[in-house]
C-alpha cells in the first residue's frame, strides 16, 4: 500500500517535472530499491530487538549490506525469497551473537579469509545480479579496500568493543560463504551439464 501511494506520488510529480533528468522507470527503479531495503532493515531490526541485540544487527545488517553491495554472488530471483534468505541470515546471526565467542582460531580463520578475499576477491556475476564489465573493474578495488577494512576495523573492535567484534567477523565470514557456495555451485553445474 505503501509502496503504491510512493509510485502514484512520483508519477505525478514526475509529469509535473520539466525537465525529467531521468526516465520515469529509473524513477520507480529506485523507489523500490529503496523501499525493499527498508524493509528488509526493518524486518533485520524486528529480529533483532526479538533477540535483545538490535544495535548489534543494525551493525550487522550496515557492515553486510556494504560488502554485499560490491561482491556479487548469489542473489535471489524475487523480493520474496531474498527477504526470506536474509531473514534466516538475521535470526543467524543474532543466535550466533548472543552464544558465540571468538577465540584464537576465529582471528586465525579472519586472517585467512581476509587474504583470500583480498588476492582472489572478484564480484561475482550471476543472471539475477548482472555486473558490467566496467564496474567490475570498479568493484573489485572496493571489495579489496572494505575487507582490509573489515580485517582492520575486526581487530579494533576486538579489543574495544568485543560484541561488534563478533558482528563484523559474522559479517565476513556469511558474504565468504555466500560467494563460495555460489561459486562451487556454479562450477558443479557447468561440470554436470
Amino acid at each position: 500500500m505503501l509502496k503504491t501511494y510512493l509510485l502514484k506520488f512520483l508519477r505525478n510529480s514526475y509529469e509535473l517535472c520539466e525537465d525529467k533528468i531521468c526516465s520515469y522507470d529509473a524513477c520507480i527503479y529506485g523507489v523500490t530499491v529503496i523501499f525493499h531495503e527498508l524493509l528488509t532493515y526493518f524486518c533485520g531490526l524486528l529480529i533483532g530487538i526479538v533477540f535483545g541485540i538490535p544495535l548489534e544487527i543494525t551493525a550487522f545488517y550496515i557492515l553486510y549490506s556494504n560488502l554485499r553491495i560490491c561482491s556479487g554472488g548469489f542473489h535471489a530471483k524475487t523480493f520474496l525469497k531474498c527477504l526470506s534468505i536474509s531473514s534466516l541470515i538475521f535470526i543467524a546471526v543474532a543466535i550466533l551473537a548472543s552464544g558465540l565467542h571468538l577465540s584464537f582460531i576465529s582471528n586465525i580463520l579472519i586472517v585467512i579469509i581476509t587474504i583470500v578475499e583480498i588476492v582472489y576477491g572478484k564480484p561475482i556475476t550471476n543472471e539475477n545480479h548482472k555486473i558490467p564489465e566496467l564496474k567490475i573493474k570498479r568493484c573489485e578495488k572496493r571489495f579489496k579496500r572494505n575487507y582490509f577494512l573489515y580485517f582492520t576495523l575486526y581487530f579494533i573492535s576486538l579489543y574495544c568493543l568485543p560484541k561488534y567484534a563478533l558482528v563484523v567477523f559474522l559479517a565476513m565470514i556469511i558474504n565468504s560463504g555466500l560467494r563460495g557456495v555460489y561459486a562451487i555451485s556454479s562450477v558443479l553445474s557447468h561440470l554436470f551439464d
